[in-house]
């Protein structure tokens, strides 16, 4: 049973950081030094795409976690995994990638939402896809069923007891170069601030 989830960042930065909350040209120039042609990275290559596309996945997220009954303390999220992911392990490796575990226990339902996979591949396929409102009946479901949802905690909980984690027991439909895990937003800093 998954008891905590992930954040990644580099050794000798500030953890619990976001483009999102610098003015867009500091931003820009933040991507412009961060962008290779890593799997982690290469989406900094073209940073005023990357960040309109960014800031047009946050709008989807916090209407569809208030959408579900939630109340976000922000308007924006900071991010995490759902459990630890092997595919940011891997290619986060090179790059002195380094990693917090956060206990769930610390949140409660209006603190964090998911996706799968990385919430901006969710938000981009969320029109090729069929919507559900629940992960109810998920063992008839493939991963991509799941493609431009936001789940809730519980909502989340129920998927992983009935499927497995995604890095594990599903077969996957994104090519390698995607995020393949279950992606935690969180909506209130200050619970990861107090950590640190």
């Amino acid at each position: 049973m998954v008891s905590h989830v992930t954040h990644y960042y580099k050794q000798g930065a500030t953890p619990f950081q976001t483009l999102s909350a610098l003015p867009d040209d500091e931003a820009l120039r933040v991507m412009e030094k961060l962008g290779d042609d890593s799997p982690l990275f290469a989406r900094f290559k073209t940073p005023a795409a990357y960040m309109a596309s960014r800031k047009q996945t946050e709008q989807w997220l916090c209407e569809s976690f208030i959408a579900k009954g939630k109340t976000p303390v922000q308007t924006y999220p900071l991010y995490a995994v759902y459990g630890q992911s092997a595919w940011i392990e891997k290619y986060g490796a090179a790059f002195n990638i380094v990693s917090i575990r956060i206990p769930l226990s610390l949140f409660v339902s209006n603190d964090i939402s998911f996706t799968y996979p990385d919430s901006m591949i969710s938000y981009e396929q969320r029109k090729q896809i069929k919507q559900q409102s629940s992960v109810t009946n998920s063992s008839t479901m493939k991963p991509s069923s799941w493609y431009g949802q936001v789940f809730t905690m519980d909502e989340v909980k129920e998927l992983v007891a009935s499927q497995g984690l995604p890095e594990q027991s599903w077969t996957s439909e994104l090519s390698e170069e995607s995020a393949p895990y279950i992606e935690a937003q969180i909506w209130n800093d200050q619970i990861l601030h107090n950590l640190i």
